[in-house]
């Protein structure tokens, strides 16, 4: 079966976001260029980049991906360091400084591991 390796987010400052993504959840910068950031659990990749047109380099208004699902260890502290690294979440749901939904569950959805 094929398996879901690689994620790409167009976001407004991807340096900034990349640094969310380490502090928040402890993934690891993999590769960097000027322009994109790739970020690594071991197993999923996430790469940032800023918002263009898919046939040129062009910034422009882009929707992105609509969530990140991320499983972890303590789901309260998790939260606390979200809100501390700008981002926000209410009672069920959290969203990144970019306002991408990030789904925070303390067990695996199920077909994953």
């Amino acid at each position: 079966m094929d398996k879901l390796r690689h994620i790409s987010i167009a976001v407004p400052d991807v340096r900034a976001a990349a640094s969310f993504y380490e502090d928040t959840f402890g993934l690891e910068r993999v590769k960097e260029s000027e322009r994109t950031v790739c970020l690594s659990d071991g197993t999923i990749n996430i790469t940032l980049t800023p918002p263009m047109r898919l046939d040129s380099t062009e910034c422009e208004d882009f929707v992105g991906i609509h969530h990140l699902g991320f499983v972890v260890e303590d789901r309260e502290a998790t939260g606390e360091k979200l809100t501390k690294g700008g981002g926000r979440m209410d009672a069920t749901r959290a969203w990144d400084p970019n306002n991408i939904m990030v789904n925070i569950q303390d067990r695996y959805w199920v077909g994953s591991k």
